[in-house]
């Protein structure tokens, strides 16, 4: 009773705000307003191929169907998200936007997905960040499909440098064998979801493709949450 007391106090004098515009939640409000989910700057939610995250793969590999949730463009307020999740230690941020993405796209993209697919960190930036972002946002649409999640299907095994100040053609040269596939998993005949946090240039999921090359009759699509505008 003395914590329910004192916690309701804390919010009387440090009301809890918005991730992205700073505003005081509501009561019915966690991390995120209603008014800036409202306005997120969602991507095309169709995965016909012709929407911006699938053309980044044309003529490079294959994908069943590939989509991002939301366009990302540097000095957006929504970038406060992807932070939280990524480098702030919020792993329930991870939870919130893969049941965001989960219960606004099209019911018929999670159909006949046998396994989500997180894509790996390296065991060295695991160890320092302590959890894999695209493992909780698995996690989150697990809350709206019951789709199993093989968090070591793949394996990255080499560290890579930050990529964001690299071109495409940089970071498509700079990702290849950087992934393998884990035997102990039957993939063969099987649909998989890899799953990540930004679409920038696509060279981690062309090389976790390529990774899967090998398993026989085995069908991949992509998701991410966010896809680089600028």
């Amino acid at each position: 009773m003395k914590i329910r007391i004192i916690n309701s106090l804390l919010d009387v004098l440090y009301p809890p705000i918005c991730k992205v515009c700073n505003a005081a939640l509501f009561d019915n409000e966690v991390d995120i307003c209603l008014k800036c989910i409202k306005d997120m700057p969602l991507a095309r939610l169709e995965y016909a191929n012709d929407n911006d995250a699938d053309r980044l793969f044309w003529g490079i590999v294959e994908f069943e169907k590939v989509l991002s949730f939301m366009n990302y463009s540097k000095g957006s307020p929504y970038t406060h998200l992807l932070l939280s999740l990524k480098y702030r230690g919020d792993k329930k941020m991870g939870l919130k936007l893969g049941r965001l993405m989960a219960k606004q796209l099209p019911k018929v993209f999670f159909e006949r997905i046998d396994y989500i697919i997180p894509v790996p960190l390296h065991s060295s930036k695991l160890k320092i960040r302590g959890y894999n972002q695209a493992e909780w946002l698995a996690k989150g649409i697990q809350m709206v499909y019951p789709i199993p999640i093989l968090g070591d299907a793949l394996i990255k095994t080499q560290a890579t440098p930050s990529q964001t100040t690299r071109g495409v053609l940089e970071r498509r040269s700079s990702t290849p064998h950087l992934f393998t596939c884990n035997p102990l998993y039957e993939l063969a005949g099987k649909h998989v979801l890899l799953l990540d946090d930004v679409l920038t240039t696509g060279a981690t999921l062309i090389a976790c493709r390529e990774a899967l090359l090998g398993v026989e009759h085995l069908r991949v699509s992509a998701l991410t949450f966010a896809i680089s505008k600028s």
